[in-house]
């Protein structure tokens, strides 16, 4: 298969994929279906303050609104350091979640 497990973090969630499913394009549908609901449910698009209540407290502590928010902060010379600490939290904890489940899967794969 010639996996190499250098890639980045993005690259690991997408050789998890690859390898839990069979055909081309199955891998391509669920790239995208496990990552819309976080990015349209995020502050990417619109203020958070915006969105329902019962929305606005998934979208405050998701991924991605963390991320955008310790970009923006970041970009514009007015970061919060709680912000980029919690994106960077929630970076690593995935990543010991899917790097693990990776190895497993191609352990898995290339056992048949």
């Amino acid at each position: 298969m010639g996996f190499r497990p250098q890639g980045a973090p993005l690259a690991w969630i997408a050789a998890l994929v690859g390898l839990l499913l069979r055909s081309v394009e199955a891998v391509q549908q669920a790239g995208l279906i496990w990552i819309l609901p976080f990015v349209f449910v995020s502050s990417a698009f619109v203020p958070v303050n915006t969105l329902p209540d019962w929305l606005r407290a998934f979208a405050d502590h998701q991924p991605v609104s963390l991320l955008m928010v310790a970009v923006r902060g970041l970009l514009l010379d007015q970061s919060d350091s709680s912000t980029i600490g919690q994106a960077l939290v929630w970076c690593v904890g995935l990543l010991i979640v899917i790097i693990p489940l990776a190895v497993w899967a191609y352990g898995r794969r290339t056992a048949r």
